[in-house]
């Protein structure tokens, strides 16, 4: 157990051996590489140029490749985690590679909650999360889903990939009633092959697009 600022931060092993952070597996490019992660979000890679100097945030990052992949493009993209900032790491291979990735990126790393975005009122043009729902239900989705919403600007967009069929309806009626036609919701099946650390991904396969007008 770790100081996470505001939040614990609770470490353990599953039981395929992966390290976790309250529940929830950190991933790195070995899992999700970047050409895959941008095809679930529907982001298409010749696209990449045109968020040069575009406000940036992919919440839920661990040590993904989103803050690599837009840096790299010429946008100012951030990444958010938990976990970012933690003066102690696990011990062993996966605490090693963390520091490494923090060290590497941390004037663009964010320690912060998807339920209290520690970032301005409609500052962002592109909100990413790739994954992060699924860990989510209840209160604290919406929460998250209501936070992506304010930090984007009119013209911004929040892209969020990993919704099942079943969720559709009732994050559509949570978003219709809090913000009205102030944005607009589009979701898109990904057709992809989707893997998860279990497995297949399984209904959990589409993205959810906000565009705030």
């Amino acid at each position: 157990v770790l100081d996470c600022g505001d939040s614990t931060c609770r470490f353990y092993r599953n039981s395929q051996g992966r390290l976790t952070l309250n529940g929830v597996v950190i991933t790195g490019p070995e899992d999700y590489p970047s050409h895959s992660v941008l095809e679930r979000l529907d982001i298409p890679i010749e696209s990449l140029p045109s968020y040069r100097g575009k406000r940036v945030v992919s919440v839920g990052e661990g040590m993904g490749t989103l803050v690599d992949t837009f840096y790299g493009n010429g946008a100012d993209v951030v990444g958010v985690d938990l976990w970012y900032g933690l003066s102690k790491f696990p011990r062993g291979y996966d605490g090693t590679k963390m520091r490494e990735f923090v060290e590497k990126w941390k004037e663009r790393l964010i320690r912060g909650d998807s339920t209290k975005l520690p970032i301005a009122t409609e500052s962002v043009d592109l909100y990413l999360s790739h994954g992060l729902v699924g860990n989510f239900q209840g209160e604290n989705l919406d929460k998250t889903l209501l936070e992506s919403v304010r930090v984007i600007r009119k013209g911004g967009e929040a892209r969020q990939f990993g919704f099942a069929p079943e969720q559709l309806e009732s994050v559509s009626q949570t978003l219709s009633e809090r913000f009205g036609d102030t944005i607009q919701l589009e979701w898109k099946k990904i057709e992809a092959p989707l893997r998860n650390h279990w497995g297949a991904w399984g209904t959990n396969q589409y993205v959810l697009i906000i565009r705030k007008n």
